[in-house]
């Protein structure tokens, strides 16, 4: 008898420690609404998790990414919106010469305008954000222009940045391509297109001489540096769009994720704390007759 007491005291202590230890867990569940906090808690649903969480923490970046690359896009835009105002600002200036009245003394205040068109022009060329030049291709920690007439001093490559694990949109305008009308950088102006800064010097240059029809001559020209600012721009509205798209995909993304994440690791909290209820109540009979066994005796069954 004494055996039988000692087995069923030793079984009940285990059970007593099992249902100690699910109590436990369930009380951590419905405090902290997780139901996988250790591996040891559900271990097939470990990898699922951790792939999720891994996945989740990628579109972060990428998103964080996408919304820098917003600003920046607008930044751009902002500067090529100024080249296009300064560009009117010279067609003005140019159809001013045009004016049969205008003596060489007024032609000479022209001149001196559109030097100042030349100047700003090229100070948006230059142009930098956070200490990066925006239009100087990889070489945007220099100036790209230099000199008069300007001289490009960056390159031609055009800048990527992933936006998704196979996506990746180009992020800037380089300056030969967009001022010098040199897509490919091999030092002459591409057919059909427009070396902005010398279409200005020859301006000035004929503004300065008295010479108003060779200003006049150049309002063509300013129209087609117009149009090819136009299309870079274009361009660049184009890859925002398209990380706007990403951006909206990646997101609705994440939310599915999110999803997928609670759906292996939170604890259903209706079912925990029934659970919960049930384990307190099982446990706190098993107590009762665990108390029960240990005061038994020998004399009880001699009586």
């Amino acid at each position: 008898m004494k055996t039988t007491l000692s087995t069923s005291y030793r079984n009940m202590q285990l059970l007593l420690d099992q249902m100690s230890t699910r109590l436990s867990d369930l009380r951590s569940q419905s405090a902290s609404g997780l139901r996988v906090s250790k591996a040891s808690d559900d271990p097939g649903a470990v990898r699922p998790i951790l792939a999720t969480r891994a996945q989740m923490t990628q579109n972060t970046q990428f998103l964080s990414t996408m919304s820098t690359l917003g600003d920046h896009y607008s930044i751009v835009d902002t500067q090529l919106s100024n080249v296009q105002n300064l560009l009117v600002r010279a067609k003005e200036i140019a159809v001013q010469a045009g004016n049969g009245t205008y003596t060489s003394t007024d032609l000479a205040t022209l001149q001196g305008q559109i030097s100042q068109v030349k100047t700003s022009m090229v100070g948006l060329a230059n142009a930098q954000v956070d200490g990066k030049y925006l239009f100087a291709g990889y070489k945007d920690d220099a100036a790209p222009f230099g000199g008069d007439p300007p001289v490009y001093g960056g390159d031609a490559n055009h800048q990527q940045i992933a936006v998704g694990p196979d996506q990746s949109v180009q992020t800037n305008v380089t300056g030969n391509e967009l001022f010098m009308g040199d897509a490919n950088n091999d030092g002459t102006t591409d057919a059909g297109s427009i070396n902005i800064f010398a279409v200005l010097g020859d301006i000035e240059t004929a503004l300065g001489s008295g010479d108003a029809s060779g200003a006049t001559a150049q309002l063509d020209n300013l129209d087609a540096a117009m149009d090819q600012v136009s299309k870079y721009q274009g361009q660049l509205a184009n890859y925002a769009n398209s990380v706007d798209m990403a951006k909206s995909a990646t997101q609705h993304t994440q939310t599915a994720l999110t999803a997928t994440l609670s759906h292996y690791q939170e604890a259903d909290l209706a079912q925990t704390l029934t659970a919960l209820t049930q384990q307190q109540t099982a446990y706190q009979a098993a107590l009762t007759v665990t108390s029960q066994i240990s005061q038994l005796s020998i004399l009880n069954y001699v009586k």
